[in-house]
């Protein structure tokens, strides 16, 4: 993820989350399209939603923000172990800085 990330966004992180998903040797044949439709299809490879009430991100873990009027496709994104990357290295979870739902996923 880190390798391939942009000084900024570009505007297509389910696209560098997809690649580093299959970097890591995941099978993305039936991915979505959208970013926002991304939780679904992590569960079915086996991730977990996890509570977000305490929560403390762990290398590997992947963050789905909801479609907004504003950004409606969504948002991914991968924490490395140090911060969350897209197709960007982030300065924090939310790429947004605003109140966007999101769920964290977690491959046990």
């Amino acid at each position: 993820m880190d390798d391939h990330a942009e000084a900024k966004s570009v505007g297509k992180c389910a696209r560098y989350v997809r690649q580093g998903m299959e970097a890591g040797g995941l099978n993305t044949d039936s991915r979505p399209n959208l970013a926002k439709d991304y939780g679904p299809f992590l569960i079915k490879l086996g991730a977990v939603v996890v509570h977000r009430d305490g929560y403390t991100p762990q290398a590997g873990d992947f963050a789905v923000f909801e479609g907004t009027d504003d950004h409606p496709i969504g948002h991914v994104q991968v924490y490395d172990g140090t911060q969350w990357v897209s197709d960007f290295k982030q300065n924090g979870y939310n790429p947004y800085h605003d109140d966007t739902k999101s769920k964290a996923y977690r491959f046990p």
